[in-house]
C-alpha cells in the first residue's frame, strides 16, 4: 500500500531516520578534534590546533554527511506529520496535535540535557541551574549542540497544520510557487533558523502529491538511477553549499531528500526496501530520535575522557587516530543511551500523549 492510499506507517522511513542519525554522529565524531570544536572542552587549557587532514575531512563531509542528514530530518518530518494529519483528523484539533508533539519531543530532550549537564559537571566545568533551565526550554543549546534543530522542529510543528491545509488547497503549480517563496524567505531570514527551514517541511508535504507523480512517470530503471544521483548530491551537498557561497546553499540537501522519501514511499518492494526493513536498520530507526539526542553527550563523555587520560598534546599529534577511536567508542555508548531512553522515556511519553488526547476526544464526544 502506497502513501496515496493512506498507509499509516512506513518502516523504510523509520530506518532512513536511523541512518541519518548515524551520519550525524559520524560527522560530529570526525570533526570533533578540529580547533573550533574542541576549544570548549579544554576550557582554558589552550586551543586544539589539530586539523583532521584530508582523510577525516572526506569521512566527515561525504561518508557521514551529517548536515545533509539534518535537512533530511526536516523534509521527513513534513511528510510524516502531513500523513498523520491526513489520517487522524487532528487538523481540526490543533491543541491535541501540539500536545502529542510535545509529549513526543520534550521528555527525551529534557533527559539528554540532564545527562549532558552531569557529564560537564564531572569532566569539564560546573553547570548552573539557570543554564540547565535555559537548555530545557531551548533558550541555549551549547550543552547539547544538536538541540538547535529541535527548536526548528517545534516551531515548524506549530506551523505545520496551517501549511498542510494550504498545501491541500493548492495545485502543483501553487505548491511550487509557495516553495519558491519560502526559499526566498530563507535567503533573507536564515538568521531566524526556525523560519529558514520552513521550506524543508513544506517540501515534505509535497511528497504525497508532486513527489509520487514524479516517481510514477519514471520507468523503474530511471527512478533507481535518479535515486543514485539523489544520494550522491545529498552526500556532496555540504561541499556544494560551500561552493555556492550563500547561506541558502545549505538547503541544497532538501531536494535530494525529497526524491529519496518519494522513492521509498512509492516504488514497489525491492532489495533496497528489504535492506531498509532488516532488523538492524529497523532497530536503529526505532531509537533514532534518542540516538540523535544522546550522541552529542556521548561524544562529550568520550572526548573529555580521552583528553583527561592522554592529554591534549597527544591527541593534537594523533588527530586522525583520535577521531577513529572516538567514533568507535561513541557509537556503542550512544546506542546504549538511546536504547534506555527509548524504553523508559520516549515510549512512556508517546503513550502519555495518546492517552491524554484520547481522553480529550472522549470528553468532546462522550458515548
Amino acid at each position: 500500500m502506497r502513501a496515496s492510499e493512506g498507509k499509516p506507517f512506513y518502516p523504510e522511513l523509520e530506518s532512513l531516520r536511523g541512518i541519518a542519525a548515524f551520519a550525524v554522529l559520524g560527522e560530529h565524531a570526525f570533526l570533533r578534534f578540529q580547533g573550533p570544536e574542541l576549544v570548549r572542552f579544554l576550557d582554558g587549557n589552550g586551543p586544539w590546533n589539530a586539523h583532521p587532514g584530508w582523510f577525516a575531512d572526506v569521512i566527515a563531509t561525504i561518508v557521514f554527511p551529517g548536515a545533509a542528514a539534518v535537512s533530511l530530518f526536516f523534509v521527513l518530518s513534513g511528510f510524516v506529520l502531513g500523513e498523520t494529519l491526513q489520517r487522524s483528523g487532528e487538523q481540526s484539533r490543533y491543541q491535541l496535535f501540539m500536545l502529542r508533539r510535545l509529549c513526543r519531543i520534550l521528555p527525551a530532550l529534557w533527559a539528554s540535557v540532564l545527562v549532558a549537564a552531569v557529564i560537564w559537571n564531572e569532566l569539564a566545568r560546573p553547570v548552573s541551574l539557570t543554564e540547565i533551565e535555559r537548555h530545557l526550554w531551548l533558550a541555549e543549546t551549547w550543552l547539547n549542540s544538536p538541540l538547535w534543530s529541535l527548536r526548528v522542529e517545534l516551531v515548524n510543528s506549530a506551523l505545520l497544520p496551517l501549511m498542510w491545509w494550504l498545501c491541500g488547497k493548492l495545485n502543483a503549480g501553487g505548491q511550487v510557487a509557495v516553495l519558491l517563496g519560502l526559499l526566498g524567505l530563507s535567503a533573507h531570514t536564515f538568521g531566524v533558523m526556525e523560519i529558514g527551514f520552513s521550506c524543508a517541511f513544506w517540501l515534505g508535504l509535497m511528497v504525497r502529491g508532486l513527489g509520487h507523480q514524479l516517481i510514477g512517470r519514471l520507468t523503474g530503471r530511471s527512478a533507481r538511477g535518479l535515486l543514485l544521483v539523489a544520494v550522491v548530491i545529498l552526500c556532496l551537498s555540504r561541499e556544494l553549499a560551500l561552493l555556492s557561497g550563500m547561506h541558502i546553499g545549505r538547503l541544497i540537501a532538501i531536494f535530494p531528500s525529497f526524491y529519496i522519501i518519494a522513492f521509498l514511499t512509492h516504488v514497489p518492494d525491492g532489495w533496497l526496501r528489504s535492506l531498509m526493513q532488516s532488523a538492524p536498520a529497523r532497530y536503529l530507526g526505532r531509537i533514532s530520535y534518542s540516538f540523535y539526542l544522546f550522541h552529542y553527550p556521548a561524544l562529550d563523555l568520550m572526548s573529555l575522557g580521552m583528553v583527561t587520560l592522554a592529554g591534549a598534546g597527544y591527541w593534537e599529534a594523533h588527530a586522525v587516530v583520535g577521531q577513529v577511536l572516538l567514533f568507535m567508542l561513541a557509537l556503542p555508548t550512544t546506542i546504549v543511551m538511546a536504547s534506555v531512553s527509548w524504553r523508559f522515556i520516549e515510549k512512556p511519553g508517546i503513550s502519555l500523549g495518546k492517552i491524554v488526547t484520547s481522553r480529550a476526544i472522549l470528553r468532546e464526544h462522550p458515548a
